[in-house]
């Protein structure tokens, strides 16, 4: 079996790799990196049989519909939850770049025939492509999301996609493979670890309780796969000060869809808070949550589109707090408002009066989760993908445990 590294490899962004035997090809996820000029991987250099999607975040799944413009006709592995949340992804990419006027590599052609071909496919329910197995099991990170192993003449690798050891209040923390021969590493946060959980969550709630006693406002900004149902968790209790605005409304309403309740941790908890916060629908209920609402939880967690550069002009005051919740990467809207308490919005600049701040919810595993992790699963070697310095960690990774770990790049081809 040989694996091929098409994006996602020395870079944080627009993930990819390739699977094949002699006679059979598949593709572990197929991202986008996103900008004003959206990036993708590269294509696979032979033909595929089968995308098989970790989880459903733009990085791993905005590229998809590529693969079935330019790499013939494969069928789409997933479970129900992503697949539903990345149509609901899909269509926003699309939708935007309509608005914006750009192009994209792919359009409702491409993304009907994905939707087409997709099968749908339960964690531990091995399937067969051609001479390959493949098969998923549950990674944590958000409801859904998938490690993937991928089987072929007795060997095994396995692809991390993102994944969270520990438990959250949404999700539970990744599942162990067995016997696997390799393993294929996300290693966002391998130089650092989170702060203690509990530790940020009572920042998180100071912060409203003060915002709250001073007649002030808090904004969260969140994304709406994952981090905004685990911040409403958070702040249950205050679910009846909390106006829910943005495509995390969408991304709740597939989270309680009806046989999803095995996704989740606390699936009835989450169904009656969802019950008690403010849904925010309108213009009209958007100009009365800026108004009377203590609390907004909304889209986009980097303050790069949706609702929430309106809601940070509207709330003027200096006893309001914006509260990011999530990764700012350089050049970004929402980093540049934390370094400079401006916020860039439509070709202009607004001076940002309320106090801005960012706590850490990450949902991907921290050093130390990654080093537990890999000593949990024993493998025989590692492919670190997915970081900022992914040769130094496979450095690390060797000194630590003695396996051989490698950094690959874009483009390379390793035989397991």
């Amino acid at each position: 079996m040989e694996i091929e590294f098409l994006g996602g490899a020395q870079e944080v962004g627009k993930a990819g790799i390739a699977a094949y035997s002699n006679s059979s090809g598949i593709c572990l996820d197929f991202g986008m990196a996103a900008g004003e000029e959206p990036d993708f991987p590269v294509l696979p250099s032979r033909k595929i049989d089968s995308l098989v999607l970790s989880h459903a975040h733009l990085d791993h799944v905005g590229g998809a519909p590529i693969l079935f413009k330019d790499a013939g006709n494969p069928s789409l592995i997933c479970n129900d939850i992503t697949f539903d949340t990345t149509k609901m992804l899909v269509e926003d990419a699309l939708k935007i770049a309509r608005m914006e006027m750009r192009s994209m590599p792919y359009g409702k052609d491409e993304y009907k025939k994905m939707k087409d071909r997709f099968l749908n496919t339960a964690f531990y329910q091995p399937r067969r492509v051609g001479d390959l197995s493949v098969e998923l099991i549950p990674a944590g990170h958000i409801p859904g999301a998938a490690g993937i192993i991928v089987e072929h003449a007795g060997k095994r690798a396995f692809y991390t996609g993102d994944f969270k050891f520990e438990d959250m209040r949404l999700v539970k923390g990744a599942d162990v493979p067995k016997n696997i021969d390799t393993l294929v590493i996300e290693s966002t946060y391998a130089q650092r670890d989170h702060p203690n959980r509990q530790q940020e969550e009572k920042k998180l709630i100071d912060a409203v309780e003060e915002a709250i006693s001073n007649n002030g406002k808090v904004l969260i900004p969140v994304f709406a796969v994952g981090r905004a149902q685990e911040i409403l968790l958070i702040l249950e209790e205050y679910a009846s000060k909390i106006a829910f605005d943005g495509m995390a409304r969408t991304m709740s309403k597939i989270t309680m869809k009806p046989g999803y309740e095995h996704y989740t941790r606390n699936h009835d908890k989450m169904k009656e808070i969802l019950g008690r916060v403010m849904w925010v629908s309108s213009e009209k209920e958007r100009s009365a949550a800026a108004k009377n609402s203590p609390i907004v939880v909304t889209t986009a967690g980097m303050a790069v589109g949706g609702p929430i550069h309106y809601y940070i002009k509207s709330f003027g005051d200096a006893n309001c707090k914006v509260v990011f919740v999530g990764y700012l990467p350089k050049g970004t809207v929402g980093r540049r408002l934390m370094d400079t308490g401006i916020l860039h919005s439509e070709g202009s600049e607004f001076k940002v009066k309320c106090h801005v701040e960012q706590l850490d919810f990450s949902a991907h595993a921290g050093r130390t989760e990654l080093f537990n992790f890999i000593e949990a699963v024993n493998p025989k070697e590692v492919y670190c993908v997915y970081g900022d310095d992914t040769p130094k960690f496979a450095r690390e990774i060797t000194e630590k445990f003695g396996i051989d770990a490698h950094a690959p790049k874009v483009g390379d081809v390793v035989r397991v």
